[in-house]
């Protein structure tokens, strides 16, 4: 009896990533140097994600499709490094030794962003910044995703962090 592991949507990004990342350094580069979500939608390694993606059956706006091939072409991920470590991208902004490692006005402005396009250059500095602290997959996962939904659950994550409840009694 086989147990077959369920595809995600993040462990395609993650695949498509490391694939760029050792066997395409090229095109990884090509997309680093897009400034614009509109851009990455002419690149050929976005166009393989977004293939795969639906292929498996997750059709998400290629807004959203771009947004993960522009951020994720900025972070490195050597062989045998755990995707999954590191914290959330929101608890990763709260996250530093003296402090908040994105300071909360910074983060303000972030989540104030409503679309990719928006969104798409700031999340690259703050990647740039924080990076190797970021747990690959969430990240995959809330940039899929983002809208307001997941900017709640940023503010909320970086809040709670930030400034933690008082403990009445």
């Amino acid at each position: 009896m086989s147990s077959k592991t369920k595809i995600t949507e993040e462990s395609i990004v993650i695949k498509w990533h490391y694939h760029l990342s050792n066997h395409s350094k090229g095109q990884m580069a090509s997309l680093r140097r897009c400034d614009t979500i509109q851009k990455i939608l002419f690149e050929p390694a976005y166009s393989r994600l977004k293939e795969t993606l639906a292929e498996n059956g997750f059709h998400y706006s290629k807004d959203r499709i771009a947004l993960v091939a522009g951020v994720m072409s900025h972070l490195k991920v050597k062989e045998g490094d755990k995707h999954s470590k590191g914290s959330g991208f929101a608890e990763a902004m709260a996250a530093g030794k003296d402090g908040p490692a994105i300071k909360v006005n910074r983060f303000q402005l972030l989540i104030q962003h409503e679309t990719p396009e928006e969104v798409f250059i700031p999340v690259i500095r703050i990647v740039g910044q924080i990076g190797d602290s970021v747990n690959l997959y969430s990240l995959a996962r809330d940039l899929l995703k983002f809208g307001n939904g997941i900017r709640e659950k940023w503010a909320e994550t970086y809040q709670s962090k930030v400034f933690p409840t008082i403990k009445m009694g």
